[in-house]
C-alpha cells in the first residue's frame, strides 16, 4: 500500500483540461451543497490528459459517483471507476493500520492524535473511503516521541532513510526537536509521520495540548479514535495546502468542505495567512460561499498565491522551467516564511532550509554524522541542484 504515495503519471496538465477538471469538481460540489445544475458535458475531452490530471490531483473517488451525469466518454469512466475502487480497498487497509497504531500507543499511556487521512476522510465525509487513501499522521507531546517510536518498531514501522533522529537527548536530537515537526517511518509500503508538532512554522497552528483539551473522537470500525476538531483540522488544512502550494485539489476540496463545518472567526481570518490565501485558492476551484468569509479578495499576495497554484498544480514542482532555479528555490522558501508569526518560526524555517536536521544521520547506521561532513553533504546536494543532476 503506498498511501498518500501512489504514481502519479508525469503528464504537464494544459489549461484546457486544468479547466475541464474544475468543471468537473464545481459539478460535484454545487450537488454537495443541495443544488442540481444542469448536467455537464465532458465527452470531447483529451482522454489521456483527463485521465492524468484526475489521477495526479487524487480525484477518482470524488468523481466516482458522478461520471454518468458528467457524460464522460465510457473508456474513461471505466477507467476513474477502476482507480477508485482500488482507492477505497487501500482506504479500508489504512483505516486498519490507524486503529491499530492509535491502540497500541493509547494501551502503553501515550496520548495520541490522528491527524490528516483517513480522520480526515471521515470528518468531511462520514466514511473511511470517502475522500482515498492516506499517510498515518499521529501526533504526540515531544517528550513521548522516543517511546512513540518504540511502540511503532514494535508494530513494525522502520525509521525512513531520509528522517531525522528520535533521540532528543543528544545535540542533533535538540536540533531536530526544533527545527522538524516530524519523523518519517513506514511499513511495508504504508507510510507513517510520527510528528511532535503539525509544522515547522507554528504561527496560528494549535499546540498539542490545546489540540487534545479541543479533539474530536471519531469511530473507526468500533475503535473511538482521537483526532483534531474541526476548528484545528481547517486551520492545519490550509497551513498544510499553502506549505505545498496548493498543488493538490484533493487538499482544496478538504478545505471547502471544512469550512462548512466551522463558524466562521474574524479573528483566524485577520491573523492567518494561510486561511485568507487557502480559502482563496479552494474558491478558484470549488466557487463555494462557504469560503467567502474567509478568503483574502484580490491583492498581489493573492496574484501570487494563483502563480504558485497554477505552477504546481501543472506537475512542474516548483519551477515553470521543469529544473531548479533561483526563483524556483524561492518560491519554495517563500511559502514557508509566509506561515511565520514570529521570530523563532523564522529562524526554524531557514534553519531546516539551510541544515536539514536529516543531514546529522548516517542513514545506513542511524549514527550521528559531524557537523563538517553534513555541511559537505548539504553543498554537494546544492551543487547537483544547481547543475540540474537532481
Amino acid at each position: 500500500m503506498t498511501g498518500e504515495h501512489h504514481p502519479q503519471p508525469k503528464v504537464v496538465a494544459d489549461p484546457a483540461t486544468q479547466q475541464l477538471l474544475t468543471e468537473a469538481i464545481r459539478y460535484v460540489m454545487s450537488i454537495e451543497h443541495g443544488s442540481r445544475p444542469a448536467a455537464s458535458n465532458l465527452s470531447q475531452i483529451d482522454r489521456a490528459a483527463f485521465l492524468a490530471a484526475v489521477r495526479r490531483q487524487r480525484m477518482e473517488i470524488f468523481l466516482s459517483p458522478h461520471l454518468e451525469d458528467l457524460r464522460l466518454p465510457d473508456e474513461v469512466c471505466e477507467q476513474i471507476s477502476a482507480w477508485a475502487g482500488q482507492l477505497k480497498m487501500r482506504a479500508m487497509s489504512c483505516a486498519v493500520a490507524t486503529r491499530e497504531v492509535w491502540a497500541a500507543l493509547t494501551a502503553c499511556g501515550i496520548d495520541a492524535l490522528i491527524i490528516k487521512g483517513i480522520l480526515l476522510s471521515l470528518q468531511t465525509t462520514g466514511t473511511v473511503a470517502g475522500r482515498g487513501p492516506g499517510d498515518v499522521d499521529l501526533w504526540v507531546r515531544g517528550a513521548d516521541v522516543g517511546a512513540a517510536a518504540e511502540e511503532l518498531h514494535l508494530l513494525g514501522y522502520r525509521r525512513s532513510a531520509w528522517a531525522p533522529t528520535s533521540d532528543f537527548t543528544t545535540w542533533r536530537g535538540r536540533y531536530t526537536q526544533w527545527a522538524a515537526f516530524e519523523l518519517p517511518m513506514d511499513r511495508n509500503g504504508l507510510p507513517l509521520d510520527l510528528h511532535w508538532q503539525l509544522a515547522g512554522a507554528r504561527h496560528g497552528l494549535p499546540t498539542f495540548d490545546e489540540a487534545w483539551k479541543q479533539r474530536a473522537v471519531v469511530d473507526i470500525g468500533g475503535t473511538p479514535v482521537s483526532t483534531l476538531s474541526a476548528e484545528h483540522a481547517f486551520v492545519h488544512s490550509c497551513s498544510h495546502a499553502h506549505r505545498d502550494g496548493w498543488g493538490w485539489l484533493r487538499s482544496l476540496i478538504d478545505i471547502d468542505r471544512l469550512s462548512r463545518l466551522v463558524t466562521f472567526d474574524p479573528a483566524t481570518a485577520r491573523s492567518s495567512r494561510a486561511v485568507r490565501l487557502s480559502t482563496a485558492m479552494a474558491y478558484d476551484v470549488t466557487g463555494s460561499a462557504s469560503l467567502g468569509p474567509w478568503m483574502q479578495s484580490d491583492s498581489p499576495a493573492v496574484k501570487r498565491a494563483r502563480r504558485i497554484a497554477h505552477t504546481k498544480q501543472s506537475d512542474l514542482g516548483w519551477s515553470v522551467a521543469g529544473a531548479w532555479t533561483v526563483q524556483s528555490t524561492w518560491d519554495w522558501l517563500h511559502q514557508s516564511l509566509q506561515l511565520t508569526g514570529n521570530a523563532g518560526d523564522i529562524c526554524r524555517v531557514l534553519s531546516s532550509f539551510a541544515l536539514p536536521p536529516e543531514f546529522f544521520v548516517e542513514p545506513s547506521s542511524d549514527g550521528p554524522v559531524p557537523v563538517p561532513r553534513a555541511l559537505l553533504a548539504r553543498f554537494r546536494k546544492m551543487a547537483r541542484r544547481v547543475s540540474h543532476q537532481e
